[in-house]
């Protein structure tokens, strides 16, 4: 965000407008004009942009009750939510974003589908 206000203190007649949308949806918008520049977290080709690579590191999170006994711990390993419902993106399933994390644990995990979660990986336990 410290960017957004540069960008507004440095040119104050520009308007920002944030949109969210998977690679695919912000390389068309990109091709067709409606927006100036994307940050995509994919592993695609940019040859026919002018791109910069930025350093990219993912942090997921946890969203739960406070008195859930996971909310107790420093760390969340990939068996603390075998059985929980897990709200997963499509766009992380199909790039492979948690197999790595999640190992041999990933066929025992209960994921629910929803398309409107672009982020990664929430979790909505039960206490």
């Amino acid at each position: 965000m410290e960017v957004l206000s540069e960008i507004i203190q440095d040119y104050p007649d520009v308007k920002i407008r944030l949109v969210s949308g998977n690679a695919d949806e912000m390389e068309t918008a990109l091709k067709h004009g409606t927006i100036d520049f994307a940050v995509l977290m994919a592993h695609r080709s940019l040859d026919s942009y002018h791109h910069l690579q930025l350093p990219e590191t993912d942090r997921w999170g946890l969203a739960m009750q406070k008195d859930n006994p996971l909310a107790q711990k420093n760390a969340i390993k990939p068996a603390d939510l075998i059985g929980l419902p897990l709200l997963v993106s499509e766009q992380a399933l199909d790039e492979h974003r948690f197999q790595d994390w999640w190992g041999n644990v990933g066929n025992n995990l209960r994921l629910v589908q929803n398309e409107n979660n672009r982020s990664g990986l929430f979790c909505y336990p039960k206490s």
